[in-house]
Parts: structure tokens; sequence; C-alpha cells
């Protein structure tokens, strides 16, 4: 399962990946060196490819997630 996890007031979000009784920051999981921050998760496929947003340092975009395991 994925999706997003907001702080109280909202200003902070953050996708996540809920795995085996795991949650996991979808940014603690990119690839090094990424200059994003993943703020949304809105779909996974049998394959483990997640579709979201994400903040870019020229804007928001729409982001692929291909698992490397």
């Amino acid at each position: 399962m994925v999706g997003t996890s907001c702080d109280r007031d909202g200003a902070n979000c953050y996708g996540f990946i809920w795995q085996h009784g795991k949650l996991t920051n979808l940014n603690d999981a990119a690839q090094t060196g990424y200059p994003g921050n993943i703020t949304v998760a809105t779909d996974i496929n049998d394959a483990g490819v997640i579709t979201g947003r994400a903040v870019e340092p020229y804007g928001k975009v729409a982001i692929v997630a291909t698992p490397t395991r």
C-alpha cells in the first residue's frame, strides 16, 4: 500500500509505502542524490512501481518510482 502522510498543519507531507508491516518514507528509499521531495504516492502496481508527485528545485513534477530489488 502507498499513500501520503502529513504533519498536523498539512504543511509537511511525504509519500510512503507500507510493506511487510513497516512504513517507509519514500524519500528515505529514493536514489541517492535525488534532488526532490516525494510528497505524494498515489498508486502501486503488481511489479512494485509507484506513481506520485514530488517537489523538485524547479517545481512540482509527476514521478514514477521503480523498485531496484
